[in-house]
């Protein structure tokens, strides 16, 4: 069974088919701007206008700040978010919004003739299962592209 690493407060109980519960996950996803992948989100606070942008990684935050004139190095930056010092004219956190770690994704593959759908608790799962290897889910589940009649998607 999948566990939920996030909280839904509007969810409502329903009896819904695995497929049509698994549609409503992936347009929640969408809808909720929730974020896969290996590492933390993180938020850069401008001082002096009270702006707020954020980003995927410390990776992308350190290469927009070079972008705008700031060298840095994302191992800078993680020591700012650890100390709660200011940075250059800003306030760097860890980003507060939903945000699901990529090892803990549960996969869904979808036979796209047939419309049934499997769940996998995780890449691991899915890979044993399908005989698909783990990166060209991966791959297919970022793209949104069809992998041999199938669908590949995070949920």
């Amino acid at each position: 069974m999948t566990t939920l690493e996030y909280e839904l407060p509007a969810a409502n109980i329903s009896n819904m088919s695995v497929t049509d519960l698994a549609k409503q996950l992936e347009e929640d996803r969408r809808h909720l701007n929730i974020r896969t992948g290996k590492g933390k989100g993180v938020a850069l606070l401008d001082v002096q206008s009270k702006n707020s942008l954020t980003f995927n990684s410390l990776n992308s935050c350190a290469e927009y700040l070079t972008s705008i004139g700031i060298k840095t190095t994302s191992h800078t930056l993680k020591s700012r978010i650890l100390s709660g010092k200011e940075y250059k004219g800003y306030f760097l956190k860890w980003d507060e919004q939903i945000f699901v770690h990529g090892k803990a994704n549960s996969i869904s593959v979808s036979n796209i003739e047939t419309g049934e759908v499997s769940i996998y608790n995780s890449m691991r799962d899915a890979e044993r299962s399908t005989s698909i290897w783990r990166g060209t889910l991966k791959k297919y589940a970022d793209s949104n592209e069809p992998y041999k009649g199938l669908k590949i998607a995070y949920i």
